[in-house]
């Protein structure tokens, strides 16, 4: 008689998958910065994806600058930007830019923040990369179609347009990290 226990193995690791998923989705987001984004960019996108795909706690929220809500969000915040750069809220300060990149991508922590050492170079030297990219990046990589990534519960929570409870936990946040500078 074999008594691997092999099939009750897998089965518990299922379950636990199975609960880690439903707690995932319906975890409250940090909230502790707002990437604006060209929403009908794929490479935009893909940055998206990057970012949620690393950020487990929701520490980033997003927002289309196209949409009704990344609107508003901007213009409460003074951002004046167009769709060749994407913007960064983090607190009560705002990057565009490469520094965006940078600092939304440093959020992820772990080792992902020594990305900051390109802070080290000259702002103007790196915005004159980015904005050449950014220039042809349709060319490059073309815009958007309606095929897109699935909206999973957990994707949407970290979208201000479907989660605008969202917004209210990063405006916290940032009064926090006012009283405390």
């Amino acid at each position: 008689v074999n008594r691997s226990p092999g099939p009750v193995l897998c089965d518990g690791v299922y379950y636990i998958i199975i609960i880690y998923l439903a707690v995932m989705e319906s975890a409250p987001v940090a909230g502790e910065g707002v990437v604006l984004f060209d929403g009908v960019c794929n490479v935009c996108n893909g940055f998206v994806h990057f970012l949620v795909d690393r950020d487990p706690n929701a520490k980033i929220l997003f927002a289309s600058q196209q949409s009704q809500v990344g609107e508003n969000f901007m213009k409460e915040k003074g951002i004046k930007t167009n769709l060749e750069t994407m913007a960064f809220a983090h607190g009560n300060d705002v990057y565009l830019h490469s520094t965006a990149f940078i600092r939304s991508v440093a959020l992820l922590g772990g080792f992902w923040k020594l990305i900051l050492i390109f802070l080290i170079i000259p702002a103007f030297i790196r915005d004159f990369c980015y904005s050449t990219f950014a220039k042809y990046r349709y060319k490059i990589f073309g815009k958007k179609d309606e095929s897109c990534r699935r909206l999973t519960k957990d994707m949407k929570r970290r979208f201000l347009q479907y989660n605008p409870q969202a917004l209210d936990i990063f405006e916290e946040n940032a009064r926090r990290t006012a009283k405390r500078d």
